[in-house]
């Protein structure tokens, strides 16, 4: 399976990482890849939308917790949104659920950061 990442600004310092696909030790990178560019700009926060993933691994656990602690370095907000229950079970498994924002939708996210 591969791995579609599209980045998109939504607002002034927001965007939105869509993620579709499989987040394993192979696809990755891509996901870095597409994130590292986003911490060198001062942003108000990075919406990732996991909603089309089918599956995620370690590494691409390991991916997620890079880019929220890049953000909090920047002193910015990072949020992840439309969890499926696979991916959901991974978080919990791992303790992160209080870790991570969680939103169940990505309308909920956006709003949390205009607040």
């Amino acid at each position: 399976m591969t791995l579609q990442v599209t980045v998109t600004p939504v607002e002034a310092k927001v965007f939105v990482v869509t993620v579709s696909g499989e987040v394993d030790m192979h696809t990755s990178p891509e996901l870095r890849k597409a994130l590292a560019p986003l911490f060198t700009k001062k942003l108000r926060g990075i919406v990732v939308d996991l909603s089309a993933v089918q599956y995620i691994d370690s590494s691409g656990i390991a991916t997620l917790i890079e880019g929220l602690k890049l953000s909090y370095q920047q002193g910015s907000r990072f949020f992840l949104t439309g969890l499926s229950p696979f991916v959901q079970d991974v978080v919990s498994i791992a303790h992160l659920e209080k870790v991570f924002d969680i939103f169940p939708q990505l309308t909920m996210a956006l709003e949390q950061l205009q607040s």
